[in-house]
């Protein structure tokens, strides 16, 4: 569907679209406090909204690297373990030795004989102890693997952000005062810098198909080789997103 998924966008946006009321018919009903900052405010930001904007997102960065790279980026399995404890009717969470590099949002497949499922990362409850987003269905053991399947580093990154702030410009920001939502743009520009940075070769994009020497970096090898008219060659920035 796109680089990042809604668990990612929930946990980098401001507070000023969290809430801390219950989703029922009784909208007055409070709920915990702790959950401001962490939950989004569902009557005004849907799933599908949400969704919707991770698409663009991903499109962005798509129209943007596809100069340097193969776009669409693919998954790639960066990590890999065993399970802890069986899952079963009695333990329905993801247990892992303690260390392992997971968080919340991250996304995993168990895989064991023939049977393969997928499941994204909803909540660390600590000690190499994970719940997942829907429930696990099949009773795995110990025995079977456990992947950590992601886009490569910054990528993720790059489109929660762009996500974040489109969302936030489009739902919270004044459209007829002269204040801006600095929180929008800020992450406007984190985001372009990390995307100027791949284009100018500083981070490279493990795992995927370089294009070519679009923009003369010595990082980078291919087959074109593009100048100005006076003979210096040409660099890249992205402005405006």
């Amino acid at each position: 569907m796109g680089y990042c998924n809604s668990i990612n966008v929930q946990y980098l946006m401001a507070q000023s679209l969290s809430t801390a009321t219950n989703d029922t018919p009784a909208s007055a009903s409070p709920g915990w406090l702790i959950n401001i900052g962490r939950e989004l405010d569902r009557n005004l930001i849907t799933e599908d909204s949400i969704n919707q904007w991770i698409i663009w997102a991903g499109s962005q960065v798509d129209g943007i690297l596809g100069t340097m790279y193969n776009v669409p980026f693919c998954q790639q399995a960066d990590y890999e373990t065993v399970l802890y404890a069986d899952i079963s009717e009695y333990n329905p969470y993801l247990i892992l030795e303690a260390g392992c590099p997971f968080g919340v949002g991250d996304e995993i497949v168990l895989i064991e004989d023939d049977v393969e499922e997928k499941h994204t990362i909803a909540e660390s409850l600590g000690n190499g102890v994970f719940e997942t987003l829907s429930a696990i269905l099949y009773n795995f053991t110990t025995e079977a693997r456990v992947l950590r399947v992601k886009y490569p580093d910054p990528i993720n990154l790059i489109a929660t952000r762009l996500t974040a702030a489109n969302l936030y410009e489009k739902y919270f920001a004044a459209e007829t005062s002269p204040q801006q939502s600095q929180y929008g743009e800020l992450q406007k520009k984190l985001a372009k810098s990390d995307l100027n940075n791949i284009l100018n070769g500083r981070i490279v994009l493990h795992g995927e198909h370089r294009i070519g020497d679009r923009f003369k970096n010595g990082n980078i090898r291919g087959r074109y080789h593009l100048m100005t008219g006076d003979g210096i060659d040409q660099n890249t920035s992205i402005e405006d997103i």
